[in-house]
């Protein structure tokens, strides 16, 4: 049974770490994104 819960927690924080990586990946695309608009203006 415990080895269930620790499961399920390692589950959830793999969920939230990745949610975190996507959205500092995301913002990285962003700011590239905004460089090349810059650098093409």
């Amino acid at each position: 049974m415990s080895s269930l819960k620790s499961f399920f927690k390692t589950l959830k924080v793999e969920k939230v770490y990745r949610r975190k990586f996507n959205l500092i990946q995301g913002t990285q695309f962003f700011h590239l994104a905004i460089l090349k608009d810059i650098a093409t203006e």
